[in-house]
């Protein structure tokens, strides 16, 4: 971990935590704060971005299986206080990121309500007819997260919790 952190392009900290025998082990390199320059620790919050992706699709995933939502239930069905351009996008094109939504941007060191992050893009028409192209866009992650809280009236964060 030491020679990751000590990269010119490595991160800033890393931390692992090791269970054995019932029996945790924390290792830590670099600084898990950079104002203080404090060492990673277990209970620290950390932005997780790109990797979401793989969190969202796998909540929205367990939920299809279980028989809620259906991969062609769309953001009108599920969630039709968004844009009405937007109400034919499917949760399968959301999944695959070719919805056609547009990309919202948004300062990476704001703490957001990702319940809110949509409206960044709300004015936006779609980019291109759903299904027709592929582009990543983290509007599409966003949307699946508030497309399994509308269909099981529980917050992601808990869903996460059970399901991932």
């Amino acid at each position: 971990m030491d020679r990751l952190v000590a990269q010119d392009d490595g991160p800033p900290g890393a931390i692992a935590l090791l269970t054995r025998h019932g029996r945790t082990q924390v290792y830590t390199a670099g600084t898990g704060d950079l104002t203080t320059g404090k060492p990673p620790r277990p209970d620290d919050r950390l932005r997780v971005a790109g990797v979401s992706k793989a969190y969202s699709g796998a909540v929205a995933l367990r939920l299809v299986d279980r028989g809620l939502p259906a991969l062609d239930d769309t953001i009108g069905e599920r969630l039709p206080r968004l844009p009405k351009a937007w109400h034919a996008v499917a949760l399968l094109q959301l999944l695959r990121h070719t919805s056609g939504l547009a990309d919202y941007s948004a300062d990476p060191r704001h703490r957001f309500d990702s319940r809110r992050l949509l409206d960044f893009v709300a004015g936006e028409p779609l980019r291109f007819a759903p299904g027709s192209l592929y582009t990543y866009a983290n509007s599409d992650n966003i949307a699946v997260a508030l497309m399994a809280e509308a269909v099981t009236g529980r917050r992601y964060e808990e869903l996460l919790a059970e399901l991932v």
